[in-house]
């Protein structure tokens, strides 16, 4: 669960990468929780999913996770070996 005081917030974008398709389960249930942390935040932060490997395999998203281009991957237990 994220928490967020909308008082002093600034507006946030998290953006995620995953290898699941576009429409899939998976996608669903993270737009679900992007509109989750939308909504406990008073519509600061805000989840923006790459989906389908757009941004590449889970080697380069763990990679651009580590120079602040992503800030999220739901990457599997063969991407966790990249960590």
């Amino acid at each position: 669960m994220l928490a967020v005081s909308s008082a002093h917030a600034a507006p946030m974008i998290v953006k995620m990468a995953t290898l699941a398709p576009e429409g899939s389960s998976w996608y669903r249930v993270l737009q679900e929780m992007g509109e989750s942390w939308k909504k406990a935040s008073d519509g600061t932060v805000t989840l923006r999913i790459y989906p389908g490997g757009v941004v590449g395999d889970e080697d380069a998203m763990i990679r651009k996770m580590r120079v602040g281009q992503l800030q999220a991957a739901a990457i599997t237990g063969i991407g966790l070996a990249y960590l």
